[in-house]
């Protein structure tokens, strides 16, 4: 394995590891932001139970153990819990323990089973030792730029398929990226769209004509004003002999630089080909035509 094979792998492993730290960290906010939401209505609902003269752990054990399922009982059934004693109406009261206990309410768990108190603070106080978004997105960026300078170090050595990969990893780490400065964002749409181009090239290189159009439509959708991006889909269009397209994009690349001299060559090249190909078909046609009159004669 070469080194930038190993380099490539490496790079992989770190930006995996990342995203699912950063996943991982996005789940437990949210957890958190959860737990915090249903703490506060646990200490209402307790709250208005205290009101009205009851124990808050003797009324949830009543009701399924929870303050919430107290409360969705009481939605659902008024009328059965107009009283404070709940019976089914068959002579014998019954208590809907579901075996589960609950402390006091001063417990640091949460009486519905969820996270404890003390695991919040903990997570809370983790949340604040994070690198921010901003150190975040410095090292992402760096990432993106080693990615550009690998691809292009592999596909001069002609290492097609591992420069497409590293290309599009660094388009990867782009999209990932979020709460950029607007100089950032404009510097990443940039090489975003030049990762997109070399994608393209690296495509043609290897022959996958329609990966190549593929790259250069994601570039135009960045920057439709890149000559490049038209010049490079009409090269694929023109291996795939689809010469009147290919003119099409070629004519868009001279509207946008009409002093680039390779756009006049290609356009050169379309007629050529075209010319030949209908020339052929004549030939074909002449051929064909010839045969069916010998046919007509016997």
């Amino acid at each position: 394995m070469t080194n930038y094979n190993k380099k490539f792998e490496k790079l992989i492993e770190e930006d995996e590891e990342r995203e699912k730290q950063e996943k991982e960290e996005e789940r437990m906010r949210l957890r958190l932001k959860h737990e915090t939401e249903q703490q506060k209505k646990q200490k209402a609902w307790d709250a208005k139970l205290v009101e009205q003269g009851k124990d808050p752990v003797k009324e949830r054990q009543k009701y399924g153990g929870c303050a919430f399922s107290h409360m969705n009982h009481m939605l659902h059934n008024p009328e059965a819990h107009s009283q404070d004693d709940h019976s089914h109406g068959n002579g014998h009261s019954c208590s809907h323990d579901h075996g589960h206990q609950h402390g006091s309410s001063n417990s640091s768990k949460s009486s519905c089973g969820y996270m404890p108190v003390d695991q919040i603070n903990q997570l809370s106080a983790q949340k604040k030792n994070e690198p921010s978004v901003e150190e975040k997105n410095i090292k992402k960026i760096a990432a993106v730029y080693a990615t550009k300078e690998d691809g292009n170090r592999l596909f001069k050595e002609k290492n097609y398929e591992l420069a497409y990969k590293v290309y599009e990893r660094g388009t990867l780490i782009i999209n990932g990226m979020y709460d950029l400065s607007e100089k950032d964002e404009t510097d990443m749409e940039n090489i975003e769209c030049l990762l997109d181009l070399n994608m393209a090239l690296v495509s043609l290189k290897r022959e996958q004509w329609s990966q190549a159009i593929d790259c250069c439509k994601m570039a135009i959708q960045i920057d439709d004003k890149n000559a490049k991006a038209y010049y490079r889909w009409s090269e694929a269009l023109i291996a795939m002999s689809e010469y009147d397209e290919a003119r099409k994009q070629s004519f868009k690349a001279k509207e946008l630089e009409p002093n680039n001299v390779a756009v006049d060559r290609q356009l050169e090249k379309i007629d050529k080909l075209q010319t030949e190909q209908l020339e052929k078909a004549r030939k074909e046609e002449q051929k064909m035509a010839q045969r069916i009159r010998e046919r007509l004669q016997k």
